[in-house]
């Protein structure tokens, strides 16, 4: 009778190799996956906040300029629907009471304020104190 061979359970060194390189490529496929899905993730909510803004600027324009479509009025709204903006995140703006408070409390003043200086936007403090007109720079 000849001997029962047995056989020990091992991975030729180029099945090790391809396993083990196969291994490698799965890793970085995953990050790399994932770093696209991280860039579509992003580049969608970049799409989504500025549709999300133009829909809300044009929306509370409307709205706010439906009783009183003169050209002052529709400047304090979009003047108004500008500084709600450049405040608050889209997920805040729906809040409508956070929203009517700032109106009330700063955007409004803020924006009548502008309204009657005649300008659509006040310059910031660094601009005011940095410039000079040019007939004072001597």
């Amino acid at each position: 009778m000849k001997p029962a061979m047995t056989r020990t359970p091992s991975m030729k060194p180029n099945a090790w190799a391809a396993t083990l390189l196969g291994l490698l490529l799965a890793t970085l496929t995953a990050a790399c996956s994932e770093s696209s899905r991280e860039d579509l993730a992003n580049s969608f909510k970049e799409s989504y906040d500025a549709s999300f803004r133009s829909s809300f600027r044009s929306s509370f324009v409307g709205t706010c300029a439906e009783q009183d479509e003169t050209p002052e009025n529709v400047a304090l709204c979009t003047c108004m629907a500008d500084d709600l903006l450049a405040n608050f995140t889209p997920k805040e703006l729906m809040n409508t009471d956070t929203m009517r408070e700032h109106v009330q409390s700063k955007g409004l003043p803020k924006c009548e304020a502008q309204a009657m200086a005649g300008t659509e936007e006040e310059p910031d403090q660094e601009d005011q104190a940095g410039t000079t007109a040019p007939e004072e720079q001597g």
